[in-house]
């Protein structure tokens, strides 16, 4: 959210002074934190983390939504470890989830009902080695360094605008992606490939330079 905040900020922010778009960020970002305070929701599940946590500590396998995450990022880091270049790919992470709970360092509920770390970077690395993380990685930066060059104050403010919300699509998938598996079939791969093409589409500035009347 603050990322989102802060992007919505530079595209409709008036003034070209970085201390203003900085505080008017501050001013928001508290504003927002306050009213998380006041859900009882919230601070229930926040709490709810920490205590699992906790309990993770005391008990690493235990089946609870943070342990499990913390299970399978373990394992994940594991499987690089053994296969730093090509991945385990030809075996599969959900084999080898099975034979760490043989050996009692997963559950036998994670090793049954997870076949992914529950994050894109961690399942990139874990199954195809460095190339595969560096290949995500590329998949996130390219896109994301091309509209973010493009929200620049010379440009209209739709191209601005669309080049926003292109990096928020790049910012979203890699940001989720730390604790959900994003990627996890080929409709999501494709939907974030389609709006990709559609902001960049959308923010091209060629298209805006030509569209500009004659002086």
């Amino acid at each position: 959210l603050p990322v989102f905040v802060l992007l919505g900020l530079v595209v409709y922010a008036a003034s070209r002074r970085p201390l203003r778009l900085v505080g008017a960020l501050t001013v928001i970002l508290a504003g927002l934190l306050a009213l998380g305070s006041l859900s009882p929701a919230l601070r229930d599940r926040v709490q709810d983390g920490v205590t699992q946590y906790q309990e993770c500590e005391r008990d690493p396998v235990a089946d609870t939504s943070i342990c499990i995450r913390l299970q399978l990022w373990r394992s994940a880091w594991a499987m690089l470890a053994e296969h730093p270049v090509a991945g385990g790919w030809p075996t599969g992470f959900p084999a080898y989830l099975q034979a760490r709970s043989a050996d009692g360092q997963v559950s036998a509920y994670v090793a049954e009902n997870f076949g992914e770390p529950h994050n894109d970077m961690l399942d990139a690395l874990a199954q195809y080695g460095m190339p595969g993380g560096l290949a995500l990685l590329l998949l996130y930066l390219l896109p994301g360094l091309v509209f973010a060059r493009r929200l620049h104050r010379r440009w209209p403010q739709p191209v601005r605008a669309a080049a926003a919300m292109g990096l928020c699509v790049c910012l979203g998938f890699a940001i989720f992606g730390l604790s959900e598996h994003m990627f996890r079939g080929m409709r999501t791969v494709g939907l974030y490939a389609m709006l990709i093409a559609l902001f960049a589409a959308l923010s091209d500035t060629r298209r805006a330079t030509a569209q500009q009347p004659m002086p």
